[in-house]
């Protein structure tokens, strides 16, 4: 019973008990990621830029994070479907009135903090790895791993969900999501 005491927690920490208010999505709304990999320089390590799409263009793109280059198809699925969610939120809410019931509106709302929350994780373990001197090309980023498993095996993050398949279904947050990804990974 302990390791599924300790399984909630890890996967659940940031699906918080309700969605964010206004001002907070506003906030989560305004910073968007871009990644560059230089595959001629390449030092197994790609450049994370944080851009505030409230400041000025000169001011936008600024080295914020090193991450390793062996996780950029999952960056690239996390940070799309996070900028999916978005600006669909906005596409219902600021365009005409929308057919949209006000429970779906919330469930994507709800999926907007709690990616805002993993992603912040994501980038916070990356900074205290950084700072540690751990981080490196064969570093392993646990909260991206554990959303990946969870993206692959359940499809759906929220709580009822993942405890449901849980239940279920055993040992399958021990599964490799670089494993996994084999399985999907388009070539761009």
């Amino acid at each position: 019973m302990a390791s599924s005491n300790v399984l909630r927690f890890s996967i659940h920490r940031h699906w918080k008990k309700s969605p964010p208010n206004t001002h907070a999505l506003s906030l989560i709304r305004q910073v968007r990621y871009e990644l560059e990999f230089d595959e001629d320089q390449n030092d197994g390590m790609l450049d994370v830029f944080e851009i505030n799409i409230l400041k000025p263009k000169n001011e936008q793109k600024k080295l914020w994070r090193r991450f390793p280059a062996s996780y950029l198809p999952f960056l690239k699925r996390i940070l799309y479907q996070f900028e999916l969610y978005i600006d669909s939120l906005g596409l219902i809410t600021e365009g005409p009135k929308s057919s949209y019931n006000a429970e779906a509106i919330r469930k994507l709302k709800h999926y907007i903090q709690y990616m805002d929350n993993v992603i912040m994780q994501i980038w916070e373990d990356t900074r205290i790895a950084a700072v540690k001197d751990e981080l490196g090309p064969d570093w392993r980023c646990p909260p991206l791993d554990e959303w990946l498993c969870v993206e692959y095996h359940i499809k759906r993050h929220d709580m009822p969900d993942v405890e449901k398949y849980n239940a279920q279904t055993r040992d399958w947050m021990r599964s490799d999501p670089f494993e996994m990804g084999k399985l999907i990974h388009t070539h761009n």
